[in-house]
């Protein structure tokens, strides 16, 4: 798959397949007042590989998000999803919605990719979760991740 914008079908097939994590970074990363990890995913096709990331405010314990990351074979990078915090505001561009400091997620669509958008920035309000550990187990139940152990999502939070 060369440049270009991803369709419904194929952001679908990416969440649904199946996938493994086979690496995890062994410690976090303190960047600007917030707490960053990453894991590697392979997908159950042995060939397709994810990323997921995981990021969390040193201070404020709604500021977090973690997301999924497909690398595609032309070497591009395409978030799939992300499962952000109550921290901020987010608006729908092109549906003019807004989303009042409530937890949310974020999901790749070909519209917004085609509209010249970020492909995952349309969002929808969720009550599924209200921390990092309980959107990182959101998303490994959504995008059909195994391999998380617990001792992975046992983050240190500074609240």
């Amino acid at each position: 798959m060369g440049a270009g914008v991803l369709t419904d079908e194929k952001i679908a097939q990416l969440m649904t397949m199946a996938k493994k994590v086979t690496s995890a970074q062994r410690k976090p990363k303190i960047k600007a007042r917030h707490e960053e990890n990453g894991y590697e995913l392979l997908g159950d096709d042995d060939k397709t590989t994810f990323t997921i990331y995981t990021r969390q405010n040193t201070i404020l314990g709604d500021d977090f998000s973690c997301g999924i990351i497909w690398h595609a074979p032309s070497a591009e990078d395409f978030t799939l999803a992300r499962y952000n915090g109550s921290s901020h505001v987010h608006r729908n561009q092109i549906e003019g919605d807004t989303i009042v400091k409530k937890c949310h997620i974020h999901r790749a669509t070909e519209r917004y990719a085609r509209e010249g958008r970020t492909a995952e920035h349309f969002a929808t309000p969720t009550a599924a979760y209200h921390d990092l550990k309980g959107a990182l187990a959101a998303m490994a139940q959504d995008c059909k991740i195994d391999g998380l152990a617990e001792p992975q999502l046992d983050l240190d939070l500074r609240r």
